[in-house]
C-alpha cells in the first residue's frame, strides 16, 4: 500500500542522516534557549515583578516585548532580552546599507559581509547593555521588587542580562549554520508559540466553567438560574422568556448592558433578523438593536 505524501515526507526525514541531524540539533538548541528562559537573574522578587506585568505592564510595549522572549521579561530570566538586540543591530545596518554608499558596497562582497557581521555582534553587546540598564532601573523603581537596590545590582543586571543575550544571539547562529537555518527568525517564533498554550488553555478553562459561552444562542444566568436561554432549533426564542426576564427585576449590578433574547421579526414570510433588547445598567433603559 503507498504511503500518503505527510508519511512519506516524515519518512524521507529519518531517511536522510544529514536532514534528521539539522532538526535534532534545532531542537537541542531551542530546548537550552528555554531552559535558560527559567532561570532567574540574582536580586530580583519575581513575584512583585510579575504582578506588575498582570496588572499595568499587560498590553503595552512592555507586554509586546515580553511576548517576544517567550516571557523572560516578566520572570527577570537571564536570557530577558532574547534575541531582540541582535536583531535590532541587524536592522539597524541593514538600513545603513541603503542609505551609507560603503556600507552598501561591503553589503556585496563576502568580506564586506564578514565585517558588517562582526559589527553587528559589536553593536549587539552595546545594545544589550544599554537595555540591561535599563531593565534594572525599571526593576530598581517597583515597590518591593529588587532585594538591595542600587549600583552593585545594576551592575550585576547588565552583566547577567548582556551575557543572556549574547548567549542567545550564538545560539541562532549556531541554528543559522548547522540546523535548520534562520536561527533568530526560529527563536522569536518558538517564544511566541511558547507563549500561547497558557492562552489556550485558559480559554478552554472559560468555555469549561461557562465564564465564555461560544457563539450561538445567547444565554444568561443569574446565581444558576437560566433565564431567558430556551431557544428554538432555529436559534430564535420560545415562550415569554424575554418578557419575564425584562420584568423579574433581578437585573445585574449598575455599569454594563445584558442582552435579552426576543422573538424573531417576520420579514418577507420568514425569519430574519432577531431583534435583541439591551438593557443599559447605568441608565436603567432598554433599547432594541439588531443581530
Amino acid at each position: 500500500m503507498a504511503q500518503s505524501a505527510p508519511a512519506a515526507a516524515v519518512s524521507n526525514i529519518y531517511n536522510t542522516p544529514e536532514l534528521r541531524d539539522k532538526i535534532v540539533f534545532t531542537l537541542i538548541c531551542l530546548v537550552i534557549y528555554r531552559l535558560g528562559a527559567h532561570i532567574t537573574a540574582p536580586g530580583v522578587d519575581v513575584v512583585a515583578l510579575t504582578d506588575f506585568f498582570a496588572n499595568k505592564g499587560k498590553g503595552g510595549l512592555l507586554g509586546l516585548y515580553d511576548l517576544f522572549v517567550g516571557g523572560g521579561l516578566s520572570h527577570a530570566t537571564v536570557f530577558a532580552l532574547g534575541i531582540m538586540p541582535y536583531i535590532s543591530a541587524s536592522i539597524f545596518f541593514q538600513i545603513a546599507g541603503a542609505v551609507i554608499p560603503t556600507v552598501e558596497k561591503m553589503q556585496k562582497d563576502e568580506e564586506g559581509r564578514k565585517k558588517i557581521t562582526q559589527w553587528t555582534r559589536y553593536a549587539t553587546v552595546i545594545l544589550a547593555a544599554v537595555q540591561g540598564w535599563g531593565f534594572a532601573l525599571f526593576t530598581s523603581s517597583l515597590e518591593n521588587a529588587v532585594v538591595n537596590p542600587g549600583f552593585g545590582f545594576k551592575l550585576q543586571m547588565v552583566l547577567v542580562l548582556t551575557t543572556g543575550a549574547m548567549f542567545v544571539m550564538w545560539l541562532g547562529e549556531q541554528i543559522t549554520e548547522r540546523g535548520l537555518g534562520n536561527g533568530a527568525s526560529l527563536i522569536i517564533f518558538f517564544s511566541i508559540v511558547e507563549r500561547f498554550w497558557p492562552g489556550i488553555f485558559g480559554t478552554f478553562g472559560f468555555i469549561k466553567t461557562q465564564a465564555v459561552v461560544l457563539a450561538g444562542c445567547p444565554r444568561h444566568r443569574d446565581g444558576g438560574r437560566g433565564r431567558g436561554n430556551d431557544c428554538g432549533d432555529d436559534g430564535s426564542a420560545t415562550g415569554d422568556d424575554s418578557d419575564s426576564a425584562a420584568h423579574d427585576g433581578a437585573w445585574p449590578a449598575k455599569g454594563g448592558s445584558e442582552k435579552l433574547h426576543s422573538a424573531p421579526r417576520q420579514r418577507g414570510g420568514g425569519d430574519a433578523d432577531h431583534l435583541c433588547f439591551v438593557r443599559d445598567r447605568g441608565a436603567g433603559s432598554d433599547r432594541a438593536v439588531q443581530w
